[in-house]
């Protein structure tokens, strides 16, 4: 049987402790404690970075002015720790200044930060005009990594409860006035949408290829004269940290072609199939994206060598306008709904009543009315056979595969067990069946109730929906929905 673990980049090590943390809220705080904790050096990576992201978002606290509320932003945070003497290096992906996400996403605080040299900020260009730096990691004393999906912006959190109305998702500028406004007015549309996400929080050996992999970039960009590298100082590194717990485990990463990685790499692609070749029970696949034709074309081909392969793939319906359960309604696909579209028809191909899942929450308005509201699905992980995982940056499409700068760890321990099942539990409201076939059984069983709930309008028994994706042109609600 073929393993887990991949020849690409660096080797697979023993000795870790992987934590998944599963959105933004259990992450976040994760992540206050660590820098509190930290005593040398806070090192860090985004595809962009808000300082105004509150990593703690206390109830007692959700009402509060932002005056106040200011003391839980990651910038003050660092701040603090910056006065404590601590290292302070930001990497950020040099935003192509003709892009529109120029402005939206380049932060002014971190900018200023990075011109004054209160931080050691610089900011990487891609060679690729279509490729992003989309690492997302930090790394505290060299000992304790974060790697995951999350961007250091507010809108990346949210509870496990995924509520339609949440005043602690609401942007961090609103008013106290306006806060204490939004439970009465009973609109999810005064507060961000519910947002589901992953983080791993990693100790032992495999931290530092986290590091090497910050260093080269780091390096790097000092070497091109990069924006503020006149503040950065180089880095020479510490030892590789000692055993930490029971857990083999790798860093995989996609790599341009640049002179720090000469002919580029492709460890996390390379991880996805060799995962997907070794499943024999489930594969469980959920991410913001679900288009990669190559990926596709290897699930097609393990359902085809084992036709009692549990494959469960959650996405968002890759769509523009408002989800609708009208069977008559019809809605316009985005621009990669044709790639979506394909993907799903391939792996119909094999199993004619193959489905796709996402997921809703659902509240009462002001009026009486059940409302739908889709859940942001921002995810990148995949599990197999309750023995292996994957959290880190790379969707699975192939431009994060073959072009971006990603990041990834994957994890082969039984604890991949306990994963799922709080996954499970999570959105389907019930106790899960041990049972890997049982619990398959919940989702269809769920969401064939859901859906005739979301046409009914009636409130749904849990989260879990299914769909057929159609591209670019799509009915609401395609016949091959269970």
């Amino acid at each position: 049987m073929p393993g887990f673990f991949v020849e690409t980049g660096t080797q697979s090590r023993e000795g870790n402790r992987v934590t998944p943390l599963i959105n933004g809220q259990e992450a976040w705080e994760s992540v206050h404690a660590a820098i509190n904790s930290a005593r040398r050096s806070i090192w860090m990576s985004y595809w962009m970075m808000e300082a105004d992201l509150e990593l703690l978002r206390p109830v007692a606290d959700q009402f509060a002015a932002p005056s106040r509320r200011q003391r839980h932003t990651i910038f003050s945070l660092l701040e603090r720790k910056r006065q404590q003497g601590l290292s302070i290096k930001i990497l950020l992906w040099a935003i192509p200044a003709g892009s529109s996400l120029h402005g939206l996403l380049t932060n002014r605080e971190i900018l200023q930060a990075g011109l004054l040299g209160n931080f050691e900020v610089m900011y990487q260009p891609h060679p690729s005009l279509i490729g992003s730096w989309h690492q997302k990691f930090m790394i505290l004393d060299e000992e304790v990594a974060y790697v995951g999906g999350m961007n250091a912006k507010g809108l990346d959190w949210d509870t496990l409860n995924h509520n339609a109305i949440e005043v602690r998702r609401a942007d961090f500028t609103m008013s106290a006035a306006d806060r204490r406004a939004l439970p009465a007015a009973r609109d999810h549309s005064l507060t961000n949408q519910p947002r589901r996400d992953y983080m791993a929080r990693i100790e032992g050996p495999i931290v530092y290829d986290v590091t090497q992999n910050f260093i080269e970039r780091w390096h790097h960009c000092i070497s091109a004269r990069e924006r503020f590298f006149f503040h950065a100082r180089r880095i020479t590194p510490g030892p590789r940290p000692g055993n930490a717990g029971p857990m083999p485990a790798q860093i995989t990463r996609t790599m341009p072609d640049y002179p720090g990685t000469p002919g580029g790499e492709t460890g996390i692609k390379d991880t996805y199939i060799a995962a997907i070749q070794a499943a024999e029970e489930y594969i469980y696949i959920e991410d913001q994206y679900f288009r990669s034709a190559s990926i596709a074309t290897e699930l097609a081909n393990a359902m085809h060598r084992n036709p009692r392969l549990i494959v469960i793939v959650v996405c968002p319906p890759d769509q523009l306008s408002q989800i609708d359960p009208d069977p008559t309604a019809f809605a316009i696909g985005s621009l990669s709904s044709y790639w979506t579209h394909t993907a799903y028809q391939t792996l119909r191909a094999v199993r004619a009543n193959f489905v796709l899942f996402f997921f809703q929450t659902t509240y009462t308005n002001r009026s009486g009315s059940v409302v739908y509201v889709p859940i942001n699905i921002h995810s990148k992980i995949m599990l197999v056979d309750d023995v292996w995982y994957t959290i880190g940056s790379c969707n699975v499409n192939d431009r994060g595969f073959d072009t971006e700068g990603e990041l990834n760890v994957s994890v082969e321990h039984s604890s991949a067990r306990d994963l799922r099942i709080r996954i499970f539990e999570n959105i389907l409201g019930v106790t899960c069946p041990p049972n890997i076939r049982q619990a398959t059984r919940l989702w269809f069983e769920h969401a064939r109730r859901n859906n005739r709930s979301w046409t009914a309008n009636t409130a749904a028994r849990s989260k879990v929906f299914s769909f057929g994706q159609r591209g670019p042109l799509l009915p609401a609600l395609p016949q091959d929905w269970i």
